[in-house]
This record gives C-alpha cells, structure tokens and sequence, in this order.
C-alpha cells in the first residue's frame, strides 16, 4: 500500500479522497481551524477532500456532502475518513 494519491491493493489502484466529518465546522473555533486546514492541505496534494457536518458556518470555499452522497462514498475502498470527535454527535455515531 502506498500512502498518497493512489491506493495498490491487491493489484488495483483506487484514487484516494478523504471526507473529514465534525457535527459542526465553524470559522469561530478551534476545531473548525483545524478542519478548514486539513482540507487545504489535503486538497493541495491533489487529492479530493470533503467534508460532511449538519452544522456549516463556515465562509471558507469547502463542499460539505450531502448525506445521500456520504453513505455512498463510505463503501468505496479508496475512502479515508477522517472522524474529528470533540462532543457526542448522534449523527455521527451512524
């Protein structure tokens, strides 16, 4: 396995995203600084990068999925998620 843009297993390549997942990312705080970071790290390398909260306040120029197309992508091998746990988050938890 190679960590990067492509993904070898078992002789297949699969391009790698990543969706960073947080209940709430906003320009405020902490976590949203971290998220809102991460995402323009990753997205700089090239590689797609989503995230997916119920709560977005942020202004900064990053898609938040759609639940539909969350619950999609999450069965892909090339899928990395990233779980930003800070409080109980019932959606999450799913």
């Amino acid at each position: 396995m190679e960590i990067g843009k492509i993904l070898i297993e078992n002789g297949g390549l699969f391009l790698m995203e990543f969706i960073i997942l947080h209940q709430t990312i906003s320009d405020g705080d902490a976590i949203g600084h971290d998220i809102q970071e991460m995402y323009k790290i990753i997205k700089s390398k090239g590689i797609n990068v989503w995230v997916f909260c119920e709560n977005f306040l942020s202004t900064e120029d990053i898609f938040n999925l759609d639940y539909e197309i969350l619950k999609k992508k999450i069965k892909e091998k090339s899928t990395v998620l990233i779980y930003h746990h800070s409080i109980y988050w019932k959606m999450g938890k799913k």
